[in-house]
């Protein structure tokens, strides 16, 4: 190579040799009239004809570039065919340098560079521009620490100027996206290469290694390897959302870099060993009352809409079957029976009298669909009226190869002959557990719809539970009782007797050890998944409990019931931390966020309300629904809400901003439940009084 040190370029002399890159050389540079230091990038070519005016277009576009997080271009010029740009200088080098390759580095140590990077990147891709050379080496230190994005568009210049050897791009196709190495780049192969860059950090090394076209063909067709096999520390949820930006369909990562930084930076904060201090002994008694602010408090994140995907022939086509899944069970005796309790959302419907059971050899079928099922969403009001809709529908891909857009419904499954209440993912998201009026809990298969078997309760089952270890099945119904059957055969291995009344929900804890259950006996009790055993009675509540779940981390639980409070709780001592009295009317739903910090709860009021865990302050108020909230669910990559509703809709929504994202309009009827497929999240079960289950594309 030449090196131009001592070179005079315009108004500025070239010093020494700072670095070098695949298209060009870095000069520490003196301003020869003002004496001020400069960078100075001196391509590795010569331009003629139009290669000057594609090089002085490019120049002005990155020149126009001003953010805090992105290095200023100062001037710009071609001296003797020999182009240069001249920008601030960054005495203290680049991220390489501090996150050199080989060595792990801890998450939390990463969250303020990345969110700078991609507060950068979101500022460009805002104004259509692309990147397309993301890496450690541009990723410059400011001088007050701060990081500093380099080299926007330089590559494309380059490129555009001379013949490109393969060899030449070696050193960047590691972070390469697919669709980059295809010749389309566009603003998700930004998130693809700074996801790369993630997973190099903490892992020490890039997903994937070896010659150009190696490392090219991994990109393009290799599963990722996986992180937590090389950190086993890491926790699910980082290593969830790393995989979901590095999806091979741009369309399936997130909707933009900075919901993705948000997503890595809440994946990254665990809930802190004392996240809530009891109260006082003598002031248990005595609800914490959260008054409702009159201002939501939650920044709106922008959402910069994607590109939509080719029409596939495949996503057009209508497939469609009918057939019944084979008994797994002794039948359910056929008869009607008259209750001195009717089921929790037939006493809603008014339906007060006999149920008639079906015999589970006679469960009806499903069929395979790839319809529409949804509507863009038309927006939401927040609580202050601050929040303006931010519509994104995002297109993704299907599990099997063309794209389909988001609410597209992959299947459909009537097995059941009476309303459906409750839906669960399997942890390894093969399986769908789902719990109905017609008295039984089937279970099948997520993608064929084949019945693997089911059994009944002697009356409506209002919920099911898939523990998180995968090995067992929780249901409770109508008929006052919580039944514990093993995962994979169904075989009973305990009744749980405990209440006096209906059991509305069921859950299990973190570690799979206890069971949560609600009734209409206004208490929640916590009991030993194995024996039975009853550990404490929570007595909070002055009317009907209708929900609860457990904290990340096992030690909290929050409820919600007709009395209009949601509860927060310490499961160990049953002591009430905190009590949220938002809503006007019963409190159906509740959601913890997987991070710990927020809660989200959905009732009779028609909203979905959205409040820090701890303090119970309220960031925002969702009001997409025109009736009851039946159902509310965080995504797992913390990201995204779903809520069900007697409206027959299904709702996605920003869950940092409330911002509505896409209705689901599948069901003709109440949708009683809502739940994210595990690990990214792309899929939606949903269930309700149409006796359907439909799994649907989310996001």
């Amino acid at each position: 190579m030449t090196d131009y040190s001592g070179l005079r370029l315009g108004n500025y002399q070239l010093e020494r040799l700072l670095g070098q890159g695949g298209f060009a050389d870095v000069y520490l540079g003196t301003h020869v009239y003002l004496k001020t230091q400069v960078a100075i990038k001196v391509l590795q070519t010569r331009l003629t004809g139009e290669d000057v005016d594609a090089f002085l277009n490019e120049a002005r576009t990155i020149a126009s570039l001003v953010h805090p997080h992105i290095v200023r271009v100062l001037d710009s010029g071609i001296e003797n065919s020999l182009p240069f740009l001249v920008m601030d200088y960054a005495p203290h080098g680049t991220l390489r340098r501090l996150f050199p390759r080989g060595v792990a580095q801890p998450p939390a140590k990463l969250v303020p560079y990345i969110k700078q990077v991609a507060s950068a990147l979101q500022y460009a891709h805002e104004r259509n521009l692309v990147h397309r050379d993301i890496k450690p080496e541009n990723m410059l230190i400011g001088r007050e620490g701060e990081v500093l994005l380099s080299d926007f568009g330089i590559a494309t210049a380059a490129r555009s100027s001379r013949s490109q050897e393969v060899a030449e791009t070696a050193g960047t196709v590691i972070y390469m996206a697919p669709e980059q190495l295809r010749g389309k780049p566009r603003a998700a192969s930004d998130q693809y290469a700074l996801a790369i860059v993630i997973y190099e950090w903490l892992s020490g090394s890039p997903p994937f290694q070896g010659t150009f076209s190696e490392v090219a063909s991994q990109h393009l067709f290799a599963d990722l390897p996986s992180l937590r096999q090389k950190v086993p520390s890491l926790s699910p949820a980082l290593e969830a959302v790393v995989r979901h930006a590095l999806a091979k369909d741009p369309h399936q990562r997130f909707a933009t870099i900075a919901e993705f930084a948000h997503a890595f930076e809440s994946a990254c904060i665990l809930p802190s060993p004392h996240p809530l201090s009891p109260i006082p002994a003598s002031s248990q008694d005595i609800y914490m009352t959260v008054p409702m602010p009159s201002q939501a408090s939650i920044p709106t994140m922008i959402n910069t809409p994607s590109q939509p995907p080719q029409e596939s022939s495949a996503s057009a086509a209508q497939l469609s079957s009918t057939v019944t899944p084979p008994s797994a069970a002794s039948p359910i005796a056929t008869s009607v029976q008259t209750r001195q309790a009717v089921s929790r959302r037939g006493l809603l419907f008014g339906l007060v009298g006999g149920l008639v059971i079906v015999a589970v050899g006679a469960l009806g079928g499903y069929e395979l669909t790839q319809s529409h099922g949804g509507t863009p969403a038309p927006g939401i009001t927040a609580t202050s009226g601050a929040h303006s809709p931010t519509p994104t529908q995002k297109p993704t891909t299907a599990p099997t190869s063309s794209p389909v857009p988001v609410g597209t419904t992959l299947l459909t499954y009537r097995g059941h002959r009476n309303y459906v209440y409750s839906v669960t993912w399997s942890p390894d998201g093969q399986n769908i557990a789902s719990a109905s009026n017609d008295h039984s809990v089937q279970i099948w298969n997520a993608t064929s719809g084949a019945l693997a078997f089911s059994y009944a309760h002697n009356g409506a089952a209002n919920s099911v539970a898939w523990s998180p270890d995968g090995a067992l099945i929780a249901s409770s119904g109508e008929d006052n009782v919580v039944r514990v059957v093993n995962a994979n055969n169904g075989n009973s291995i305990i009744v749980y007797q405990g209440h006096t009344a209906s059991v509305y929900e069921v859950k299990f804890s973190p570690d799979s050890t206890r069971i949560s259950s609600v009734s209409a006996d206004k208490t929640v009790r916590i009991w030993d998944a194995q024996t039975g055993n009853t550990v404490l009675i929570y007595s909070g509540h002055t009317a009907r409990v209708w929900t609860a779940v457990w904290s990340l981390d096992g030690r909290f639980i929050v409820s919600g019931s007709d009395d209009k409070t949601v509860q927060v709780w310490d499961v160990s001592t049953g002591a009430t931390l905190l009590t949220y009295s938002g809503h006007t009317a019963s409190v159906r739903t509740v959601a913890w966020s997987p991070d710990g910090r927020y809660i989200a709860s959905g009732g009779d009021d028609r909203t979905v309300q959205v409040w820090d865990a701890q303090s119970g302050k309220t960031l925002y108020t969702f009001r997409g629904h025109s009736d009851r909230v039946w159902a509310v669910n965080w995504s797992p990559i913390y990201t995204r809400l779903v809520s069900g509703s007697k409206d027959a809709t299904a709702q996605v929504w920003d869950a940092l901003s409330g911002n509505h994202l896409y209705i689901y309009r599948g069901h003709n009827d109440t949708v009683f439940d809502a739940a994210w497929s595990p690990g990214s999240g792309t899929r939606i079960v949903s269930g309700g009084s149409d006796s359907t289950v439909q799994i649907w594309e989310a996001v």
